[in-house]
């Protein structure tokens, strides 16, 4: 398996001029709208209560590579890092790959009166380099998915599992897997 780093995102601040942890909004009693943070939408464990969502998307990636059989560590960027940082890195850590999953969007809308669906709207950009800080694959995919709910779950669970069921989707293709491989460069673009 390959060793690498990992991270979801560098966040600095949040989207829409939010905090970094927050996830989205939900609109309760007469429609109101709040905020929804990281805790306790998406990280259930009270310790981690000032979770931003990139690390809390990040510490799940983690787990769940390392639970299927990879080497993985988390990077914990908090910006961008520069070619020489990711080299430097990389090789600190003694690792074959780094892959970068930036989140230009992740925000959840969810109508908190009643069962019916969310939104849920993702813009990321994939990158994925080898250990001398060789870009491998740059890709960039966006949509909405609308998440039906059902009365039986939770909605913190729905958003659980749709920001699960999208990483997959980002993560799990064949040009990551060829790039991991150590295919040649690709640059890929795609909008659903």
């Amino acid at each position: 398996m390959c060793s690498g780093f990992l991270t979801p995102g560098a966040l600095c601040e949040g989207f829409y001029g939010l905090e970094s942890d927050v996830i989205g909004k939900a609109h309760g009693v007469f429609g109101i709208p709040s905020s929804m943070k990281t805790y306790p939408w998406f990280e259930s464990d009270k310790t981690k209560k000032d979770i931003t969502l990139a690390r809390a998307l990040e510490d799940r990636i983690v787990f769940g590579l390392n639970d299927d059989g990879w080497n993985a560590v988390a990077a914990d960027y908090s910006q961008l890092p520069s070619q020489e940082s990711i080299r430097n890195d990389v090789q600190k850590v003694n690792a074959e790959h780094l892959i970068l999953l930036i989140l230009n969007d992740w925000f959840v809308r969810i109508n908190l009166n009643w069962v019916s669906a969310f939104n849920f709207d993702w813009d990321v950009t994939l990158k994925i380099y080898d250990s001398h800080a060789n870009l491998l694959m740059h890709q960039s995919t966006s949509g909405r998915d609308v998440v039906d709910e059902k009365a039986s779950e939770s909605p913190a669970n729905h958003i659980r599992q749709a920001f699960r069921d999208r990483v997959e989707e980002i993560i799990d293709t064949r040009e990551v897997r060829d790039a991991l491989a150590g295919s040649a460069s690709r640059s890929v673009s795609t909008k659903e």
